[in-house]
């Protein structure tokens, strides 16, 4: 319910938003397939259907992975309504990302615990593009699918999803160092050393590994989805790190953390309205966000798999050299959720934390829904 509702308020507040800039009512067909399908939407929808094309502008889709894309086309019979398919995966996704929350804080905590981390997920201020036709809900519902299925040792389908996670997104490689440290937290894993006399009187050592199988390979799969993800740029392009370049030439997306933040205040300081704000401000308050996030969830003893995920998912959105996304990028860092959750112990700073988060959630669906660049 919790999430629904918050899927009926962005439809809402796209519905408002429009009428005011309208000055009338809107068709709301036209709301779904117009003001929840823009931006980075319409790459996933050209790829669905021509694929991944190195000509034109089209060519700037190869920095798009694949999957929800992939999606998108399988369950589309008439491309006219493509945008419609993308909404459909978008939402389902995202009840999904909901189910498997619950289902993992579950695993360590009370249903108080569990329900307050599905608030905080649904009202995120970023969380318009759960609903939307964007990759977050798809990429979200695969990781924190595959984390649950690796907290129950079900190693197969924790891998395969993994690597349908990093078909979906970059940071769906964070899985591979969380599944690696899960894994070892699971099987209370050691190294040993082992002394061994040898035949002419030196001794020796060999390095005994405990509690390890071969189902430890299966932490390293998702690795396998960002291999592929380089096949496709290589037979499209002729160079597997193709998508570098354009996200580097036509996004300015390079690898320099300093320099973004340098970017983001320069925006804050220099730009006017609402930019000042949205690729000034709120990138830096996210970025600080995500931080504290990483300490407090260091703090409050998160399980290690989950402060692996935080942290390089945060460090993945904070990396590049031209902060415009930060506010997105952290969204889909799932296990903030829970230390938000874990803080709120009292209802009144779960109230203080709602409005504030419902306020710029607002804003953000309203700016969205209007063409207005957001995130």
């Amino acid at each position: 319910m919790i999430a629904l509702i918050a899927k009926f308020a962005v439809f809402a507040i796209a519905y408002v938003s429009t009428y005011f800039t309208n000055g009338g009512p809107t068709d709301p067909g036209y709301i779904l397939l117009h003001e929840l399908v823009r931006w980075d939407s319409q790459q996933y929808l050209h790829i669905a259907q021509f694929g991944y094309v190195n000509q034109g502008d089209a060519a700037n889709g190869i920095a798009f992975f694949p999957f929800y894309p992939f999606l998108i086309r399988i369950i589309t019979f008439d491309f006219n309504y493509a945008g419609l398919s993308g909404l459909i995966i978008s939402n389902v996704c995202s009840i999904l990302t909901v189910v498997y929350l619950f289902k993992l804080v579950k695993l360590d905590y009370n249903d108080s615990v569990a329900k307050k981390a599905i608030l905080f997920l649904s009202i995120f201020p970023a969380a318009c593009f759960l609903s939307a036709a964007y990759s977050e809900s798809v990429f979200l519902a695969l990781t924190i699918a595959s984390l649950y299925y690796a907290r129950n040792s079900k190693w197969s389908l924790a891998g395969l999803l993994g690597v349908l996670s990093a078909l979906t997104r970059i940071t769906g490689l964070v899985l591979v160092p969380a599944l690696i440290i899960e894994y070892l937290y699971q099987k209370k894993w050691t190294i040993k050393l082992d002394k061994v006399l040898s035949l002419d009187g030196f001794s020796s050592y060999t390095i005994i590994f405990k509690g390890l199988d071969w189902k430890f390979l299966w932490s390293l799969a998702p690795g396998l989805g960002f291999l592929i993800y380089l096949f496709i740029n290589f037979i499209v392009t002729g160079n597997p790190l193709a998508f570098t370049s354009i996200q580097s030439t036509h996004f300015f997306q390079d690898f320099n953390p300093l320099a973004g933040w340098e970017s983001a205040i320069g925006h804050w300081t220099t730009a006017g309205y609402p930019f000042n704000l949205t690729i000034g401000l709120f990138q830096l308050i996210f970025a600080t966000f995500g931080y504290l996030m990483i300490v407090a969830g260091y703090k409050l003893k998160l399980r290690p798999s989950y402060q692996i995920c935080m942290f390089f998912t945060w460090f993945f959105a904070v990396s590049t050299s031209f902060w415009l996304s930060v506010p997105r990028y952290t969204l889909v860092i799932f296990p903030q959720f829970i230390v938000l959750a874990l803080l709120s112990t009292r209802k009144s700073v779960t109230i203080i934390m709602s409005v504030l988060s419902l306020t710029v959630f607002v804003y953000y669906t309203w700016w969205f829904a209007t063409g207005q660049w957001t995130a």
